[in-house]
C-alpha cells in the first residue's frame, strides 16, 4: 500500500508519541496496568488511523470543501522561466554560429556568446563548422551547416 506523506507522517508521530508514554510509565506503573496501559495505546493508535484515513478521503472525495482547498493548489503555477526560455531560443532562428563540438547528431553550438545545445537537422557536423539555426520547436534547436563554397 502508498501511503500519502502527510498519512504517514501523521501516523509516525501519533507512533512516537505513544512510545515514549510507554517508556515513560514502564518503570512508574505495576506490570498489570502497564499491560492495560499498552493496550490502551494500542486502541488509541488504530482509532488515529481510523480517523487519518478517514480525514484523508473525505478530503478525496470532497475536493471543494474549505478543508481540501486550503491543500490543494487550485490555479496552475506560472513558469515564467520556461516561457523566456523559449523567446530567447524562437529569437535564434536564422543566427548564425559555430558547432563547439561535433553534432552527431547533438551537441553544442556557440552563437554570440551563447551556448545552446542544437541539433543537426541534417547529418552529422564537424566542430568549427558555420552553422545556422533552421527552426525552434519547444526546446529544441535545429541546426545545418552553412557550406562555404
Amino acid at each position: 500500500m502508498i501511503h500519502h506523506p502527510i498519512v504517514l507522517g501523521t501516523k509516525v508521530v501519533i507512533l512516537l508519541i505513544l512510545i515514549v508514554v510507554l517508556i515513560i510509565l514502564h518503570g512508574v506503573l505495576p506490570p498489570d496496568q502497564f499491560r492495560i496501559a499498552v493496550y490502551a495505546c494500542i486502541g488509541v493508535f488504530l482509532l488515529s488511523l481510523v480517523a487519518i484515513w478517514t480525514a484523508f478521503f473525505v478530503m478525496l472525495a470532497n475536493p471543494n470543501s474549505r478543508l481540501s482547498r486550503g491543500m490543494v493548489l487550485q490555479t496552475p503555477a506560472q513558469d515564467t522561466t520556461g516561457d523566456r526560455e523559449q523567446q530567447r531560443l524562437a529569437s535564434l532562428v536564422g543566427a548564425e554560429g559555430v558547432a563547439e563540438t561535433n553534432l552527431r547528431p547533438s551537441g553544442i553550438g556557440v552563437f554570440g556568446d551563447e551556448y545552446v545545445d542544437v541539433l543537426s537537422g541534417r547529418g552529422f557536423i564537424d566542430k568549427g563548422a558555420t552553422i545556422v539555426v533552421e527552426s525552434v520547436t519547444g526546446k529544441v534547436v535545429k541546426v545545418k551547416e552553412i557550406r562555404n563554397s
